[in-house]
């Protein structure tokens, strides 16, 4: 199975119901559609194709606007740093005497309280949330080294979404990647499956 760029592209990305190609979609679009394959992957016990997809946009460089943590994120956590995609679904926190809960895909930063800062949340419409508490405090991330958890409440985790500085790069990589992978992804989850992230063409 071979996808290329171009007119006539056989990959492109299913956005709210339509196809739209790898050349004109948005960004945010494409690392949706991508992180959300490697989440069916694992979901269906190929933790290792995922990783294989994640593995393509994971070391891309950074512009000012962040995306989803679900799409790609930076995260710290006492000895570890590492990229990763966020594979929570929702985060319910507590915060001013209210309880929020949030699709995981709208939070693009979750800092960590300090003796200079205080901890907030940030949606990807720019609102912020201080002070907060999650009920669940254990987020996971897949990862190049696997499934990795991490626990949002403890001041020493802090993650932020991934920034991207060349569209091409990213759409090279995941090209590349898929084309090398399509064939065993398809057998594992099925074309079905695989065309609610990507289309696969004829």
């Amino acid at each position: 199975m071979k996808g290329t760029l171009g007119a006539g592209s056989a990959w492109g990305v299913p956005i709210r119901g339509g196809i739209v190609s790898l050349d004109s979609a948005d960004v945010s679009d494409i690392l949706g559609a991508a992180s959300g394959l490697a989440s069916t992957l694992v979901k269906a016990s190929a933790i290792g194709l995922g990783i294989s997809l994640v593995g393509a946009f994971l070391m891309l460089s950074a512009l000012e606007q962040r995306i989803p943590i679900t799409s790609l994120a930076n995260v710290s956590r006492g000895g570890r740093k590492f990229k990763g995609v966020c594979l929570n679904k929702e985060f319910t926190f507590k915060c001013d005497n209210q309880t929020v809960t949030f699709p995981s895909d709208y939070v693009r930063t979750i800092k960590p309280g300090g003796f200079l800062s205080i901890p907030e949340v940030v949606t990807i419409d720019g609102s912020t949330y201080w002070h907060y508490e999650f009920i669940d405090d254990e987020l996971q991330f897949l990862t190049l080294g696997g499934i990795q958890t991490v626990n949002v409440n403890d001041y020493k985790t802090s993650i932020y979404g991934n920034t991207i500085q060349e569209v091409d790069q990213l759409r090279n990589n995941l090209v590349f990647a898929l084309e090398n992978n399509a064939e065993e992804v398809v057998k594992r989850i099925g074309k079905n499956i695989f065309e609610r992230h990507f289309y696969l063409g004829t």
